[in-house]
């Protein structure tokens, strides 16, 4: 017969070596063998993966198509230290978000004449969304017509009239220009939500975090050209009535909210970023401010106005 425990002996020095300590895993039950009365608790190792090629960057993502041709195994990445953001994208382990989401396809999946809409592009910009939108795990990607969109899990496709779809290049993406993405998303604001976008691209001020670049986007006019090609389009009347709203110069979102807040009460529009001259003080500016740690805080407590001396 064969002596048991001496074969768990065998087995357990077999695989008693670790190679990295924090790796050990101790087994429970049927891990143990009894000896006399005294148990003994084997060890196993996990191994550590092998590392990747450099030119593969597991933060931004990158496609299985090009870590085969760079000599990784199908079983290499499916190993613990990977993920998948995308059907056949695979990113460094953590917990995603949306705009985790988006980089891992713009930089792994983004096919030629394919370009981030809607959310996902105005998340590229930094620029203003609701919550909701903000932290939908879903990537946008548009094509114009004949091409067919992307498809898959975590994936939304349009397909674009050519004359609707304007695009610009912005850290190295393809992305539709904001104009048509304020166009695009007119459909799924409620007013107030579009008029605070139509602003973000008509300011300069850096209180809209995650904006890039620090300079207005885009003119009134380029913006109206965009909505007359948008006519008959989902949003397209929203779109419109919140140009009429938006005006050049606010400072931050909750500005916007608040200047639309004291024109639909009725009274007389606030005029933005107004500069006076105060004897014995200098220049100075008409501040809208209100009550709360941030200006991009969800509330908006109270509407206070004040004066920003600049000089």
């Amino acid at each position: 017969m064969i002596d048991r425990p001496r074969a768990y002996r065998a087995r357990a020095e077999r695989h008693s070596v670790v190679r990295n300590p924090v790796d050990v895993v101790l087994s429970t039950g049927a891990g143990r063998a009894s000896y006399g009365g005294r148990q003994r608790i084997y060890r196993r190792c996990m191994r550590t993966p092998r590392p990747l090629p450099e030119n593969l960057t597991t933060s931004e993502g990158f496609s299985t198509a090009q870590a085969v041709d760079n000599g990784v195994s199908r079983k290499r990445m499916r190993a613990r230290d990977l993920v998948a953001s995308h059907h056949g994208i695979r990113v460094s382990a953590r917990d995603l978000s949306p705009c985790d989401l988006d980089e891992s396809f713009a930089r792994a999946g983004l096919g030629e004449g394919q370009a981030l809409a809607d959310v996902s592009g105005a998340r590229w910009w930094g620029l203003p969304l609701p919550r909701a939108l903000e932290d939908e795990m879903v990537t946008h990607v548009a094509v114009a017509q004949p091409a067919h969109p992307p498809t898959g899990k975590r994936i939304r496709g349009y397909r674009l009239d050519v004359r609707r779809f304007e695009t610009s290049e912005h850290r190295g993406v393809l992305t539709l220009s904001p104009a048509t993405l304020l166009a695009q998303l007119a459909g799924r604001l409620d007013l107030t939500r579009t008029v605070v976008f139509a602003d973000a691209l008509r300011t300069s001020f850096e209180c809209y975090p995650g904006r890039s670049p620090l300079a207005p986007m885009h003119s009134l006019g380029e913006l109206r050209k965009v909505a007359k090609r948008w006519k008959g389009r989902p949003g397209a009347a929203n779109l419109r009535a919140a140009l009429e709203l938006s005006r050049e110069g606010s400072e931050s979102p909750k500005e916007t909210v608040l200047r639309l807040l004291i024109l639909w009460a009725g009274f007389p529009e606030p005029t933005m970023q107004h500069r006076l001259s105060v004897p014995g003080y200098g220049k100075a500016r008409i501040d809208l401010a209100y009550d709360g740690a941030h200006r991009n805080s969800p509330e908006l407590l109270i509407g206070i106005p004040q004066v920003a001396w600049s000089g």
